[in-house]
């Protein structure tokens, strides 16, 4: 049990003839000198702790300042990525732009080519019908000029 400080007092040491008790005061000082021994340990106990809590915050800060330079990397690098972003949408719209008058453009044309194919078709369609009805009136006229020189052919046969 550790000394309280009560207890280190002269005078309650025993005196005997020509001083203290010598065993009562070797006591006295054993205890003393135990109860130093267990604060000096329980010291150097401490500092080495303390020691290490030292080390252990150095090798934080230190993990800390690497993280917080990699994290000002990464924010400089997603800046830099989202600029670049930001310039190639905006060179796609550029692009883009063009590209869509472009198709306006062609879609008029291919209304317009679709409405003169479809006329065109039509046109050809009656053409070809007023050419089938002259071939058919040639043809028939043909034939009738002809059928008198087919009866006299075949009366001479």
């Amino acid at each position: 049990m550790p000394i309280r400080v009560e207890e280190i007092d002269s005078s309650k040491l025993r005196v005997v003839f020509r001083g203290f008790d010598q065993e009562h005061t070797d006591e006295l000082l054993r205890r003393v000198a135990w109860d130093y021994l267990q604060v000096t340990r329980k010291q150097e106990v401490w500092a080495d702790h303390r020691l290490k809590l030292e080390q252990r915050v150095a090798e934080l800060e230190a993990e800390v300042n690497s993280q917080r330079d990699e994290f000002t990397r990464a924010l400089a690098e997603r800046d830099r990525a989202e600029e670049e972003l930001r310039a190639r949408g905006a060179a796609l719209d550029a692009e883009v732009e063009p590209l869509q008058r472009s198709l306006r453009e062609h879609e008029g044309r291919d209304e317009m080519t679709r409405a003169l194919l479809t006329a065109a078709q039509r046109s050809a369609r009656g053409m070809r019908e007023s050419v089938r009805s002259e071939c058919d009136a040639l043809l028939k006229a043909a034939h009738r000029l002809l059928a008198p020189e087919r009866s006299r052919a075949r009366v001479h046969e």
